[in-house]
């Protein structure tokens, strides 16, 4: 059986996905280099976007580059 991945991601996912900590995961989204999560449910609970996440990691360049 093919395990569901969930399409909105918290802040504790993100970080594993990127191993980004989180304050450079802040500073990149003050620097629009990082894409911005979404209200969930209420005004202070964000997620992101699974296909957002993905998107910048493969928009990294290789470590030759």
């Amino acid at each position: 059986m093919k395990q569901v991945q969930p399409e909105l991601l918290r802040q504790s996912d993100v970080l594993r996905m990127t191993g980004l900590g989180r304050t450079t995961l802040y500073r990149l989204r003050r620097q629009g280099e990082f894409p911005e999560p979404r209200a969930v449910g209420g005004t202070t609970t964000i997620a992101w976007r699974r296909k957002d996440v993905e998107a910048w990691i493969d928009n990294l360049p290789s470590a030759g580059e």
